[in-house]
């Protein structure tokens, strides 16, 4: 295994992922290799993420309530007379208990043909509201066993059917069977997602288009529903490693691969998805909801298990296998990143975020470009001249800003930023704040104290805001850029597309 690569990998996670906080942990035989929790788990507030701040985990709850099936009925079709009971005007042939677990049941998505009832997205939408929309279920889309299809419902009509067989709440159950024997202590169903813990918020957006508190008004049971903290995860993968070596565990039962009706291999089983990283085989599962993205996959040839959770829409299935990936890739494959360039006069930033051929895609004031170069390097297209001068990448606009040029930067691991800073012109206070190496800032002025925002690093003394959401569309992305001037005085200058060059001198 290449612990600096994992390293690297994970302290890179969050600059890479920016939004308001994250955790993440690797475990490898048991062993936790790598632990981090960054940001804050409410920026507004300025509550710090800790590896004890609960998280809904969404849909990763899917493999508990797999889990806690086949421990309570070994044989699962022990319910099907209740699943008929479940679906009464469903006219063809019903699925199997294990073909709801397995996604081959056909049965819609109940949280999509919500929208297609008039639900609104902001709507309250709660179980009795779930039952009867299941119970006018009259079709399947595909025949049961013969294709995949995921969907919500069929882990919530499991859940539903547990509590009927058991007379005995779904919450308890996870309790006492499944948190309490992996030792997830602080772990626990909240059905409501209007209630979801207090001490973190969710947010919707991105880096690019800017972060605001997510609203959720559903009740949600076996499909989503369980709040754990990054503690409570890393206590269930070293359960799920562990019981992994013996044969006929529970989470055995629940990994082992799927087929369909015609004997094929399915590629999904009893709440976990197959798949691959760096050509090792890996089982796991996302969750995401409205804010909240996050993902945990289990590579069992290597025993490497790695978490990832989000407080915001970052892609965390790609940012959990790239600390897979990172402890498994050869010592020669490299990627290549993307470049910033500076103006640093007006403190402007551009950044190229990809090169395929000749095409060179662009992100200025919040926008991709993509403009195509010539043979020699240079391009005109869409007000973008490219010019390679020695080893310098130089980008001028001349339609825009015929006196402007942006320079390459060179890339840093300077992360902190952090301190007051204060712009007598704007009469209002910058503060930077650094936690786990992560940069955040908000300004405080005569309108009021504004939330925190990350500050991703992208060259020495240099870092980018997300998009700044404001009364207006949302401007672009901010530039900070740290100095220290001729007299000794320590300053940042702070540029949006349409406000450019703002000093702010640090204070005590």
């Amino acid at each position: 295994m290449r612990a600096d690569a994992l390293l690297s990998a994970a302290e890179s996670l969050p600059s890479n992922y920016a939004g308001p906080g994250g955790v993440l942990a690797v475990v490898k035989d048991g062993a936790v290799i790598v632990q981090k929790a960054w940001g804050y788990a409410d920026a507004t507030a300025g509550r710090i993420m800790t590896p004890e701040t609960l998280l809904p985990i969404c849909s990763i709850t899917k493999q508990f309530t797999c889990a806690l099936l086949l421990d309570l009925f070994p044989d699962p079709e022990f319910l099907a007379d209740r699943l008929r009971q479940f679906l009464p005007n469903l006219k063809s042939a019903g699925p199997s208990i294990s073909q709801l677990c397995n996604n081959q049941s056909g049965v819609r998505d109940y949280a999509t043909t919500t929208i297609l009832c008039g639900l609104g997205a902001e709507d309250r939408f709660d179980r009795d509201q779930a039952r009867a929309l299941l119970a006018r279920t009259s079709s399947t889309y595909f025949r049961p066993g013969t294709e995949y299809g995921y969907s919500n419902s069929n882990f919530h009509i499991i859940a539903c059917l547990i509590e009927e067989a058991t007379g005995e709440d779904y919450g308890t159950l996870l309790r006492e069977r499944l948190f309490n024997p992996a030792g997830m202590t602080t772990a626990r169903f909240v059905p409501d997602s209007t209630i979801y813990p207090e001490t973190c918020t969710g947010y919707e957006g991105d880096f690019r288009n800017g972060f605001f508190p997510a609203v959720n008004r559903s009740q949600w049971i076996g499909d989503a529903g369980i709040c754990a903290s990054l503690k409570d995860m890393i206590r269930w993968e070293q359960y799920v490693q562990e019981l992994d070596h013996h044969q006929g565990s529970l989470y055995r039962k629940i990994s082992t691969p799927q087929s369909f009706a015609d004997g094929t291999p399915a590629p999904y089983g009893f709440g976990l998805a197959r798949g691959n990283v760096c050509g090792a085989s890996v089982v796991g599962h996302s969750g995401g909801m409205r804010g909240w993205r996050m993902h945990r996959t289990y590579a069992r040839e290597a025993g490497l298990s790695s978490i990832v959770m989000f407080n915001h829409e970052a892609d965390a299935k790609a940012a959990a296998e790239s600390l897979i990936a990172a402890a498994l890739k050869a010592e020669d494959e490299t990627e290549e990143p993307s470049h910033f360039f500076l103006n640093r006069d007006r403190a402007i930033l551009v950044e190229v975020t990809s090169r395929v051929g000749d095409e060179i895609s662009v992100l200025s004031e919040g926008e991709i470009t993509t403009v195509k170069l010539d043979g020699e390097g240079v391009s005109e297209g869409k007000g973008y001249v490219f010019e390679s001068e020695g080893r310098v990448l130089q980008i001028a606009r001349p339609a825009v800003e015929p006196h402007l040029r942006f320079e390459r930067g060179e890339r840093s691991t300077d992360r902190a930023l952090e301190g007051r800073f204060y712009s007598e012109e704007l009469g209002s206070t910058f503060v930077a704040k650094a936690t786990s190496g992560v940069s955040y800032g908000a300004f405080d002025g005569a309108f009021g104290a504004g939330a925190l925002f990350a500050l991703k690093p992208v060259a020495k003394d240099v870092w980018q805001s997300q998009n700044l959401r404001g009364i207006d569309m949302a401007p672009g992305p901010l530039t900070v850029i740290r100095e220290t001037t001729s007299k000794g005085a320590v300053v940042v200058r702070v540029s949006a597309p349409l406000a450019q060059n703002i000093v702010f001198e640090q204070i005590p």
